[in-house]
């Protein structure tokens, strides 16, 4: 079904946009550092 790909699409760029913030935040040193949203 296309509903389970779109899923797995969603889950998988929200995966990477979690990973990419992680790393940004690391860049920044990750002291106070937080993101809302």
């Amino acid at each position: 079904m296309w509903v389970g790909s779109s899923i797995s699409l969603l889950l998988g760029a929200l995966f990477g946009v979690l990973l990419g913030v992680r790393s940004f935040i690391a860049d920044w040193g990750g002291g106070g550092v937080t993101l809302s949203g």
